[in-house]
């Protein structure tokens, strides 16, 4: 059974990546093609992805039988797939045409707004309308792209226009065939309609295509291939839902527009801009509000207010109680005012009104929660960049004074959390020997806060993230070492890929400095020792400690140990610092907003787990390191060679598969939670030996 559920999620994960990699794949080749290639034939390119789309969905149903073939029933059946594929066709090609004008981040940015005209079009339509909260998420939706244009550099009024038009057409393709059937049927009708399009539009395409594969034979294998992918796109997509659900889908669809973005700025180099990514990234934002607003309206079957009027009034009348949804009971109940009516009355009134309390509560829980992830994701990934910031762009030259100013500010507002707040009880130190364990850990923390803080002086943060996915490898490693402690040998396995990957990009690294490398390592490995040693020595009942009071404690021995280090080591730090504020005082805001971050990077790890689970954590967590990565590289603008980003993903994805095996084969220690140390670039690792 292990074996089977272990086979079924790598193709489950192989499935996903070719719908991702087909999915981006098209749009970039679209782009390369109508763009850089110079091949400017938008509709002629759309009729051969239509070619291809009819010839291989026959292959697929009707020779590989993948589905069903299902038959068109009627003139009217096919009359309505004829109006969906002409507003296909106009979706397809406007966003084809939008590509030559416009750079792709901003193209995924408008196409983002796909659910504002969604609502539009079902509401003009239908006259179907949503609720209240559904509307209001898609304020931040085309707030995002109106922001977005004005900070987009290569903003094009005509593919700014064509690209909404293209969005706009998307949204009446749902008769009722199997996605797959629907291609079937639509993808020869395209083809009818776009050729005298082409024919009309763009003069003599087919010789000019014949002429250029003259020159250059490559533009026959690029449409070729081209066309494959776009089928390929609409079969992964049904398999993906087909093999997880359509929720999966949704989700995967979300952070999908979001890798094509990143991945086009890396290849087309097109300018980003500050407000650009606010207005994309805000835009992404409100279209996952919106998908969660439409979930929660899904409820099978609840009851309206004209209910509680019911219980008010004390009408007996069950034609009265049930105007919009009727009941199959209600047909067989009197409206006699009879004491078993009114209970029963009374029952469906407070289920409803229960049922929209509940309901309610459930939609703030989820927005606490969105927006507790979202402070943990801000703060872990600011803190990070604002370390690569000060000691690497701004050239504050002092990696230790700056771990000292973070331990001091966790000190302090540790206690008052604790002290004050009383967010958790306080949890006192019961002897010498418990001190002495907790001083222990706070010197391996200080090793690996230092050495992380000194390592972003000269590594880029994508690699310093790379490095760090290895934490799992040293944990394993002093694991064995000091408790002989094995794991399965799948989960010994599952390291290679961790180990490999830094080594090739280690070899691809624009960017590597042999000293920053050692340190980083230095301090994966601490991070790693701490964990371990963590486990061992406060294992007692008696001496565990919840991550909050273990902070508390640990933070102060963190600066005593610290400052003779920073005196001895980075002279004269505080009148180099105090000299600087003379001549910029943004540096002393920027010490003491990043020491803040330094907390609250702690105090939101801590609420995260309790709100959600420490299971969530650990998958928000391996995200993160991505979303790092892309966020330095955007902003620091530092080089990334193929080599350096094939081994980046390696580590960070393997890194993930290696905890799946821990879950099963290794017990966790119940003990004292691990806080984060992203403070010092390192990412928040839940190791399974803490």
């Amino acid at each position: 059974m292990s074996v089977l559920k272990s086979s079924g999620r790598f193709f489950t994960t192989g499935l996903v990546a070719a719908w991702y990699s087909s999915n981006i794949g098209v749009l970039l080749l679209n782009k390369y093609l109508l763009s850089n290639y110079g091949f400017k034939y938008p509709i002629f390119l759309t009729m051969c992805h239509m070619t291809a789309c009819s010839l291989l969905s026959y292959v697929a149903i009707a020779w590989m039988k993948m589905v069903p073939m299902q038959t068109i029933r009627s003139r009217v059946q096919f009359m309505k797939i004829s109006a969906l594929s002409l507003i296909f066709c106009a979706s397809v090609v406007s966003g084809n045409f939008s590509l030559k004008y416009l750079p792709v981040s901003f193209n995924q940015a408008i196409g983002a707004t796909t659910p504002f005209f969604t609502a539009v079009f079902a509401y003009l339509m239908t006259l179907k309308r949503e609720a209240w909260l559904t509307y209001l998420t898609l304020v931040p939706v085309v707030t995002g792209v109106i922001i977005a244009s004005g900070g987009e550099p290569s903003f094009h009024l005509v593919g700014f226009i064509i690209c909404v038009a293209a969005t706009a057409a998307r949204h009446s393709n749902q008769e009722k065939l199997n996605s797959m059937n629907l291609l079937l049927y639509m993808a020869p009708i395209a083809v009818v309609l776009l050729l005298p399009a082409t024919i009309y539009m763009e003069e003599n395409v087919v010789g000019i295509t014949l002429a250029l594969a003259r020159e250059d034979s490559r533009i026959i294998w690029l449409l070729l291939f081209n066309s494959a992918l776009a089928h390929f796109v609409n079969l992964t997509n049904f398999l993906v839902t087909k093999h997880t659900s359509a929720l999966t889908l949704q989700v995967l669809g979300n952070a999908k527009g979001a890798v094509a973005v990143v991945i086009s700025i890396m290849i087309f180099k097109n300018p980003v801009s500050a407000t650009g990514m606010l207005g994309y990234s805000l835009t992404v934002f409100g279209v996952i509000l919106y998908s969660e607003a439409k979930k929660l309206n899904r409820l099978p079957y609840s009851l309206t207010s004209d209910y509680e009027e019911c219980v008010k009034s004390n009408l007996m009348d069950f034609g009265h109680c049930f105007p919009r949804k009727p009941d199959h009971r209600v047909e067989h109940i009197t409206a006699e005012k009879t004491g078993r009516t009114h209970n029963l009355l009374i029952f469906w009134c407070g289920r409803s009104i229960l049922i929209r309390k509940m309901s309610a509560m459930k939609s703030s829980g989820r927005f606490f929660t969105i927006g507790l992830v979202t402070a943990w994701y801000s703060s872990n990934i600011g803190v990070l960049l604002l370390n690569k910031y000060l000691l690497s762009n701004y050239g504050f030259k002092y990696p230790i004074f700056l771990t000292m100013c973070h331990m001091t500010a966790c000190s302090l507002l540790s206690y008052v959390a604790i002290a004050w707040m009383k967010m958790v009880p306080m949890q006192t130190i019961r002897s010498r020997v418990q001190f002495m364990k907790i001083s222990a850990l706070s010197l391996i923390f200080c090793t690996s806060v230092v050495s992380g803080n000194i390592s972003l002086k000269y590594l880029p943060v994508s690699f310093n993230q790379a490095i760090g996915a290895t934490t799992p490898f040293f944990t394993a490693v002093f694991a064995y070492m000091m408790t002989l402690k094995r794991e399965a040998w799948l989960t010994y396995l599952t390291l290679v890929p961790v180990v490999t990957g830094v080594i090739i990009a280690s070899g691809g690294e624009p960017s590597f400095h042999l000293f920053g490398f050692i340190m980083c390592v230095g301090a994966t490995a601490a991070r790693a020792l701490k964990s371990v040693v963590q486990g061992i020595l406060l294992s007692s009942e008696g001496e565990k400690l919840n991550s909050m009071n273990l902070l508390l404690y640990m933070a102060p021995i963190a600066v005593v140990l610290l400052l003779p280090a920073t005196i001895y080591m980075e002279e004269n730090v505080l009148g180099i610092t105090l000299a600087l504020a003379r001549e910029d005082s943004r540096i002393i805001w920027l010490l003491l907003f990043n020491s803040a971050l330094a907390y609250f990077v702690n105090l939101t790890n801590f609420l995260v787990t309790k709100h959600t689970s420490a299971l969530t954590l650990q998958v928000l967590g391996n995200a993160k390191g991505a979303v790092a990565v892309v966020i330095s590289i955007l902003i620091f603008k530092n080089p990334v060679s193929v080599t350096g980003m094939l081994g980046k993903p390696t580590s960070l994805s393997n890194m993930y598969q290696q905890k799946k095996p821990d879950e099963q084969s290794s017990s966790l220690s119940k003990g004292s939670n691990d806080f984060s140390s992203s403070q010092f670039g390192g990412s928040q690792r839940k190791v399974p030996f803490t």
